[in-house]
């Protein structure tokens, strides 16, 4: 049975996605060779180019979407972990299954990473994230108003509607998607309809 999972935001959402840390990845070997430049050189030029390094790698490289895009497998993720908090985490990893790779954002904006940057900084939030060498900033995309309508195929054997519909909504109001989620950022009222 074909589902639709929507995630209407309540909180922002912050994009960081996890190809950052490739080796082989563009932006990944763009930061590697800015943090070698020696401490007492780096200047505001340094800082901005870091900044725009860290928010472009944020983005996923989804060519099947048109648009700012977010795997669907991360919405399957957040339902599956609120599902775990009342062991029935099960359910969901056998009765829930990703359709589509990934689908767009839904925002009022500019379309593209580079728009995005180029549109200024409220569409930027740059927060101090601890490492174990200490505190650094780190630059994300922050969506305000968003939202996110994701296709699923639910095996009514496994899992049946309702309880997909009570997961989704705690998913929502404990979960969350994106970046800095145990912040409070990428909160959604979660919502489910049938075909």
């Amino acid at each position: 049975m074909e589902v639709k999972i929507k995630a209407i935001g309540t909180k922002p959402l912050l994009l960081h996605n996890v190809d950052l840390a490739n080796p082989f990845g563009e932006w990944y070997q763009r930061l590697r060779d800015l943090s070698g430049t020696p401490s007492k050189r780096r200047t505001d030029k340094w800082e901005d180019e870091k900044a725009y390094c860290q928010f472009m790698g944020a983005f996923y490289d989804i060519p099947e979407v048109n648009g700012i895009a977010i795997p669907t497998e991360n919405l399957r993720r957040s339902v599956l972990i609120a599902a775990r908090t009342t062991r029935e985490g099960p359910k969901v990893e056998k009765g829930l299954a990703v359709t589509e790779p990934a689908v767009r954002i839904i925002y009022d904006g500019p379309r593209t990473p580079q728009e995005l940057w180029d549109a200024g900084p409220e569409w930027r939030l740059t927060r101090m994230i601890r490492s174990r060498s200490g505190a650094s900033p780190t630059t994300y995309p922050i969506f305000r108003e968003w939202a996110v309508i994701a296709p699923y195929e639910l095996d009514p054997d496994q899992l049946n509607a309702n309880d997909l519909r009570g997961f989704a909504e705690r998913a929502g109001k404990i979960e969350g998607l994106g970046a800095s989620r145990k912040q409070g950022y990428g909160r959604y009222d979660g919502l489910v309809e049938t075909a």
